[in-house]
């Protein structure tokens, strides 16, 4: 839920396999969250456990075709502890007429494969982690 009870602020959902991308997107699109917060890596100890569902070049350019959904990656930015990206996913309507739809997507990419966030000599560390959230909650309130 975010502000208000929107039950459409925000997809929370495990990160999809290979075989899921597609219907992650199909989720996506049906809903139109306005934000993807992803807290977790994509590999752990050299094992896969989560497809990357959006294209790594964020240049606006770069389509990754996910189903019915064509999704590029207009803008990354780094911060401290995640990346901030704006992905656009655009499908055909029923008259064939290109629609679209942007998602702000936070991926807290420094999470640990084990425990929680933590820095030296404080034993839970979650600056990074509250920045995030309180950039996005700014940027979905414009």
């Amino acid at each position: 839920m975010g502000p208000n009870s929107d039950p459409h602020y925000y997809i929370a959902a495990m990160g999809p396999k290979p075989k899921t991308v597609d219907n992650f997107w199909r989720m996506l699109w049906q809903e139109k969250p306005l934000a993807i917060v992803m807290v977790t890596g994509l590999v752990e100890k050299g094992v896969s456990k989560c497809e990357r569902y959006w294209p790594g070049l964020a240049d606006g350019k770069t389509i990754m075709t996910c189903g019915s959904s064509r999704v590029a990656n207009m803008h990354s930015q780094p911060k401290k502890g995640y990346v901030r990206s704006t992905l656009k996913a655009v499908v055909l309507d029923s008259n064939g007429k290109r629609v679209s739809h942007t998602i702000e997507h936070c991926w807290y990419n420094t999470w640990p494969d084990h425990g929680v966030p933590r820095t030296a000599g404080i034993p839970l560390y979650t600056d990074d982690t509250l920045d995030m959230m309180s950039e996005l909650n700014m940027v979905m309130r414009d």
